[in-house]
């Protein structure tokens, strides 16, 4: 991400904390220097071309038109 520009602005460095690996996906838990939790779902070839590791420092981008919460 250093030498690609985005129009995101939800950009956060974070810790990858933990990786739970599925046939087709994989459940990365993240952690922000802050100790928000970030869980990512990625399917199986992204996560064989990022080669994540536990402990891992990787940056984490948002980019959505809206997001909805309703209790």
């Amino acid at each position: 991400m250093k030498d690609r520009k985005v129009s995101a602005r939800n950009i956060f460095n974070v810790k990858v904390k933990n990786i739970e690996k599925g046939d087709n996906l994989a459940l990365v838990t993240l952690k922000t220097k802050e100790k928000i939790k970030i869980r990512a779902l990625i399917d199986s070839e992204a996560f064989k071309t990022f080669i994540l590791e536990k402990g891992q420092k990787v940056k984490v981008v948002f980019k959505a038109t809206e997001v909805l919460l309703q209790s």
